[in-house]
């Protein structure tokens, strides 16, 4: 999604580190997710361990009805997409601020996820999806020297 799936969105990048939950973070139901920053590899990184990229059809089995959370510099998010094409979702800034999103999601030609967050009027964000040991990464553009962030999905 225009820069990286989130940024518009209240949503952010992604890395594997260690981070404390806020107590409105457990409010909200998002815990603090296994991920923040940027995963610290490329898509060339990625590819070259094994990874494959998604293609349309199974990005739209992967997002119907799952969840997505993440982080980014400034905050956490969870955003649930459902099987018609909506989404709804929480952000938690790391000052403890929080905010619920709806909008849709969908697939576009170039087999990527889209999402538009419809509360603030931003988007719509697409990336390319990977998937390597189970673990799923998201990326802005295909390109081996794009950067990749790691994504929690859950159904």
């Amino acid at each position: 999604m225009m820069g990286s799936m989130g940024e518009k969105m209240g949503f952010g990048d992604s890395k594997k580190v260690t981070t404390s939950t806020s107590t409105s973070a457990e409010r909200s139901g998002i815990g603090t997710p296994p991920l923040s920053g940027t995963s610290g590899l490329t898509v060339g990184e990625l590819l070259k361990r094994g990874a494959e990229q998604l293609n349309a059809s199974q990005v739209k089995q992967l997002a119907s009805g799952s969840t997505f959370e993440g982080m980014g510099a400034s905050n956490r998010w969870r955003a649930q997409q459902a099987n018609d094409g909506t989404l709804r979702g929480t952000s938690i800034e790391n000052d403890g601020r929080q905010a619920q999103f709806s909008g849709k999601w969908w697939i576009d030609n170039a087999e990527r996820l889209c999402m538009v967050n419809e509360s603030i009027g931003a988007g719509p964000d697409c990336t390319y999806l990977y998937v390597l040991d189970g673990q799923y990464y998201a990326a802005s553009a295909n390109t081996r020297e794009a950067p990749v962030m790691a994504r929690t999905v859950t159904r």
